[in-house]
């Protein structure tokens, strides 16, 4: 029987000349938007930086909150409600690490907005790159 699980997840997006610091999954030719989820006692503003500096070596912190979405999905045998929190972040140092900090980054890479919409993003970012392209 699965389990239901209610989640909160917080990504970043860093603006440089209109590319956006993403990182490629394993075992998938799509990139994704740093973040994930917020652990128990931890404030979004840490898990943004927690998660940018696994994922990508860089050092951030969230300016303005930019949007809230949801998103369901089944993942082993969790059926998960998502509630996805996204920020606009300033990079306040660290290094971009080109191979990730992590198992769930192989390549970190700075990517065109056009390009991420094309289709190179992970579908559940969409909404996200929407709001962005219409600023």
């Amino acid at each position: 029987m699965a389990c239901l699980r209610f989640r909160i997840s917080v990504y970043g997006i860093s603006r440089r000349r209109r590319t956006l610091p993403v990182h490629r999954l394993p075992n998938l030719d799509l990139f994704a938007i740093s973040g994930s989820g917020v652990e128990f006692g931890e404030t979004f503003a840490s898990a943004v930086f927690r998660e940018f500096r696994e994922e990508t070596g860089l050092d951030v912190r969230p300016i303005r909150l930019l949007e809230v979405n949801e998103s369901f999905f089944t993942n082993v045998c969790d059926n998960t409600h998502d509630a996805l929190i996204l920020y606009e972040v300033d990079q306040t140092g660290g290094k971009i690490e080109p191979k990730g900090n992590v198992p769930g980054s192989v390549e970190v890479r700075f990517v065109s907005l056009n390009d991420l919409l094309a289709g190179q993003i992970l579908p559940v970012f969409d909404g996200f790159l929407q709001h962005l392209a219409a600023e």
